[in-house]
């Protein structure tokens, strides 16, 4: 009972795709998991080039992205408070607004913060571990 082989989830459901070199053992298409980790990536890339701000700056920054973001920020922070976290004496890093080319998996626009960022994307791999550029 348990273990790897009880549990069917999509884990498994790759390995086991991998092992039977069938496609059409998969629930899904990978580029469903791919692009489900992107957003995820895509902040952790963003909070990376951040810089620290208090929280009237990050509200007077995202203000012009619409009513949801300043929402959910004020969500975040109302969460936050009612676990211990003096707004007086914290500051949240303030990430960049990052766009994507899907195609080209790289960050658009200019400056440095859209500089690094791209070189974030990827990192440089040592050999013999090199991922090739086409796979």
């Amino acid at each position: 009972t348990g273990g790897f082989a009880a549990h069917k989830g999509h884990i498994y459901n790759f390995v086991k795709a991998v092992r039977s070199r069938n496609v059409g053992d998969l629930r899904m298409d990978v580029l469903e998991g791919h692009l489900s980790t992107d957003m995820v990536h895509m902040a952790n890339i963003s909070y990376r080039v951040g810089k620290t701000a208090s929280a009237e700056a990050i509200r007077e920054a995202i203000k012009d992205r619409g009513s949801e973001a300043v929402e959910t920020f004020e969500r975040f922070r109302e969460h936050l408070t009612a676990n211990g976290v003096d707004w007086t004496k914290t500051e949240a890093v303030l990430g960049p607004w990052l766009e994507i080319d899907a195609e080209k998996e790289q960050f658009v626009g200019r400056g440095d913060l859209v500089a690094k960022a791209n070189q974030l994307v990827t990192r440089s791999y040592r050999p013999p571990f090199v991922v090739p550029e086409n796979v």
